[in-house]
């Protein structure tokens, strides 16, 4: 349900993070200028996890909670154990939960493919979030494309291959939010590490995720265009071309045209596509965050 996670905490003595015998902290050097900078950090190997702690009384966590409790992000918290790595992840930190202020969160299912294709397959179906387009996600360390994801100013929506990206030897596809900005989370109230363990306020993140994806426009192959009328026909395979639906966007910027033949594009998908993408994976969503939920 919920990965990585930024925080932020106001503290009392910075020097008894120094003293720790558990944690070796690093003083801060900026690489170029070598001039020594306000915090000292630690990154944890194991889970990837760092922490920065500010001369002048602050604290920075940067981590994938999953990571944190299980060492990979591969298997989904369930709510208990999403309970348990908050509360260890604190202790560590030596605060409370709802001293842990939240500034960026992921929130996200690893789900099991039920295609009769792999993940990075289903990820090249996906042509437009609403009116946006999808860049490729590479892996780091071969630059490989692993799937897509769509940048907006407040979030990024991803689809990806977790088989590909974390060399599993089973078919995984990952579907997440990284809210970048918590203003897209106003409705809510989540502001600390602790108010996620309030189900309503998880049950308001799965719904976000399932409000993103019912506008994610997906191809299917499997159209029979011989059944298709003459202007169908025409948008169907059209829409195939990125290039087609770039340039039909930048030509009115009203986007009239644009919008109209994606809602005739989906229709077409809809009622004519075997694979039934969209709705196989708003369902693969709303019941594994129901299961987790209740785990």
């Amino acid at each position: 349900m919920i990965c990585y996670t930024s925080l932020f905490a106001i503290i009392q003595d910075y020097k008894e993070y120094l003293s720790s015998n558990e944690v070796d902290y690093i003083e801060g050097i900026a690489h170029q200028s070598k001039k020594p900078l306000e915090y000292f950090w630690h990154y944890n190997k194991n889970t990837h996890g760092e922490t920065r702690i500010g001369y002048n009384q602050w604290l920075s966590h940067k981590v994938s909670l999953a990571k944190h409790f299980y060492h990979n992000n591969y298997w989904d918290l369930t709510y208990s154990d999403l309970g348990c790595a908050i509360y260890d992840l604190a202790d560590n930190l030596k605060l409370r939960p709802n001293e842990l202020k939240i500034r960026s969160i992921e929130m996200g299912l690893n789900l099991p493919m039920t295609f009769d294709f792999d993940a990075l397959k289903l990820t090249t179906m996906m042509l437009n979030f609403k009116n946006r387009f999808f860049e490729d996600m590479t892996k780091s360390n071969t630059k490989t494309s692993v799937g897509k994801e769509c940048l907006l100013q407040e979030y990024i929506i991803k689809m990806y291959s977790k088989t590909k990206e974390a060399d599993l030897d089973w078919e995984l596809l990952r579907y997440e939010i990284r809210v970048k900005k918590m203003n897209y989370l106003q409705n809510s109230t989540i502001r600390t590490l602790e108010d996620l363990l309030d189900k309503r306020n998880l049950l308001y993140l799965k719904d976000k995720l399932v409000e993103n994806l019912e506008e994610i426009v997906f191809f299917d192959n499997t159209v029979p265009i011989s059944e298709l009328k003459p202007s169908e026909r025409e948008i169907y395979m059209n829409w195939q071309s990125e290039f087609y639906r770039k340039e039909l966007f930048e030509a009115d910027s009203r986007h009239r045209k644009f919008n109209y033949q994606k809602q005739k594009f989906e229709e077409i998908i809809e009622k004519h596509g075997e694979h039934k993408i969209k709705p196989t994976l708003i369902n693969q969503v709303s019941e594994t965050w129901q299961n987790l939920l209740e785990s």
